[in-house]
């Protein structure tokens, strides 16, 4: 079965080297405004993301690259992937979801923000008094 399309608008940064010596690169996600730091494998696998199967990206990544990839990595992308909404929705309610998980986030982080201006100014009167 074919994988879901990225997001559109993700971008792709190089990172620092990592403690083990290895390149990383950083996944954007603009519209969130959330980054993400990607070891060398889960790199090569998106650049070959458009091959569309696990299989075929695998055998991309092993054929073009020094590094080993099997289907169970590709799937272990994918899974990072949706979990953190960087795939484009296949339907409407794919889309409708992605538009809840964001109302949710919304509406959580107004709760956070108004509980803390609440706590503060809580704070801040029982210390002037």
């Amino acid at each position: 079965m074919p994988l879901p399309d990225l997001r559109q608008e993700l971008a792709i940064h190089p990172g620092p080297r990592l403690a083990d010596g290895q390149p990383s690169w950083t996944l954007q996600d603009p519209v969130r405004n959330l980054f993400f730091r990607l070891d060398w494998l889960t790199f090569e696998i998106l650049v070959h993301w458009d091959a569309g199967e696990p299989e075929r990206i695998a055998r991309a990544v092993s054929k073009r690259t020094p590094l080993q990839a099997d289907a169970e990595d590709v799937a272990a992308v994918a899974e990072f992937l949706a979990r953190n909404e960087l795939l484009r929705p296949r339907s409407m309610q794919g889309s409708a979801a992605l538009a809840r998980a964001a109302r949710a986030r919304q509406e959580t982080w107004w709760k956070d923000r108004k509980s803390t201006r609440l706590n503060s100014s809580h704070i801040t009167i029982s210390y002037a008094v």
